[in-house]
């Protein structure tokens, strides 16, 4: 009896760092690191005797197949980086979603991983955007202007909110607008559950705390995200067509005055001159790429190789990554790597979309863009973010915890 009380409260402290993993995010890396491991070995403790037969399992999946073949192609770029210590740790996003989701088939056994455990960990980061919004609603009342509080906190201080070196602006805000469709999703699916005048109330306040976070992070993927996401989740409403139109029209307007009547100095200077930094990044990064097309100059080279060929200082001395998710896959791993996380990305949506799933679609849809203009996969935040999520959505919505039999 004390056993199975010892494994009953090891099977809540568990339940409880995998509800914190995605607001660990919002702190320095190393925290999560931690949390990571304690949940790993406390899984490995109370599901032992599944874990072969989930991975048994697993391996009959197409999908899981092929991050198998990429972990493969990895490891044997290894062979000819000049950088293969660094070479390693661009593994981890390969090495984690492999890893993942054969311990979170156990979970979902017990119907740990669902959409209410989906809720509540959104809701945990949008309680979070809220302490800073109130923080800084402190600061205004005490006298500070808007102006100050952006120059201050705001674009590439924003780390630094609460006084150490934290998330950026650009993982934060993509973290907080997917943490913000789930919540506002999941409203609307239980709004006969709850009273109307809450559900408006949770929706309007998170609405004006996303909005007033991604005004001061002030990254411009993050505008096209959050209207995209409005957009897609104004579709799958069902509300009279004037009103979808009005609502539309009222976006519209809202993105004309963030963008022409009043941009802040970044969207100005967007406006005006692009992006050149980006634009010198790629024409570094294609050079270095048609010289090693096929398969790449190896994992953990890709930094060394395109600092060579730069002709900006301003980029060689800040020894920028490429900037992109897909170029820099192709750095690495050339033509074949990035087929292999191409098709891997296009069975995920598959998935999603075969099993109407709006929550994972719109990840998908999330972390594409933001691939586009960031190397996600190359920071901490990036790699955790995505593989925790992708490992529990395909665990959501493709394996049946049935199909596989424990003794």
């Amino acid at each position: 009896m004390t056993y199975n009380l010892f494994k009953l409260v090891l099977k809540k402290i568990n339940l409880g760092i995998l509800i914190l993993i995605p607001l660990g995010l919002f702190f320095r890396e190393h925290w999560n690191s931690k949390l990571l491991i304690v949940f790993f070995c406390i899984s490995i403790f109370l599901y032992s005797k599944e874990l072969q037969k989930n991975f048994l399992f697993l391996i009959k999946q197409f999908w899981y197949r092929l991050l198998l073949l990429l972990l493969a192609f990895c490891l044997i770029s290894l062979s000819y980086s000049e950088n293969p210590i660094y070479g390693l740790n661009r593994i981890s996003f390969v090495f984690l979603i492999i890893v993942f989701p054969v311990f979170l088939m156990s979970l979902k056994r017990e119907k740990i991983i669902s959409k209410r455990t989906l809720f509540i960990m959104s809701s945990l980061a949008l309680t979070h955007a809220s302490i800073i919004v109130l923080k800084l609603g402190y600061y205004y009342f005490k006298g500070l202007s808007l102006l100050d509080i952006y120059k201050e906190y705001g674009y590439l201080k924003f780390e630094y909110i609460f006084g150490f070196s934290g998330i950026n602006g650009m993982y934060y805000s993509m973290i907080l607008i997917f943490c913000y469709y789930i919540v506002i999703n999941s409203l609307k699916e239980r709004i006969r559950d709850y009273n109307v005048f809450f559900v408006l109330t949770i929706t309007i306040i998170s609405s004006l705390t996303v909005f007033f976070i991604l005004l001061l992070t002030d990254v411009k993927i993050a505008y096209a995200t959050i209207t995209m996401v409005l957009i897609y989740s104004l579709y799958s409403l069902r509300l009279n067509r004037l009103i979808k139109i009005l609502i539309l029209v009222l976006m519209t307007l809202s993105v004309v005055y963030k963008t022409v009547i009043s941009p802040s100095p970044r969207i100005n200077r967007f406006i005006e001159i692009g992006d050149p930094t980006r634009i010198n990044n790629y024409k570094s990064s294609l050079e270095v790429i048609l010289n090693n097309p096929i398969i790449g100059v190896g994992l953990g080279d890709e930094l060394s190789e395109i600092q060579k060929v730069r002709f900006d200082s301003f980029i060689v001395k800040n020894k920028y990554n490429a900037h992109n998710q897909f170029i820099e896959i192709t750095l690495g791993l050339g033509l074949v790597g990035l087929v292999l996380f191409v098709w891997f990305l296009c069975l995920c949506f598959s998935i999603a979309i075969k099993n109407k799933d709006h929550s994972f679609i719109i990840f998908l849809l999330l972390i594409s863009c933001y691939f586009m203009i960031e190397s996600i996969l190359v920071r901490h935040y990036g790699v955790l973010f995505v593989c925790f999520f992708l490992s529990f959505f395909l665990v959501l919505n493709q394996i049946d915890p049935n199909q596989i039999k424990h003794k």
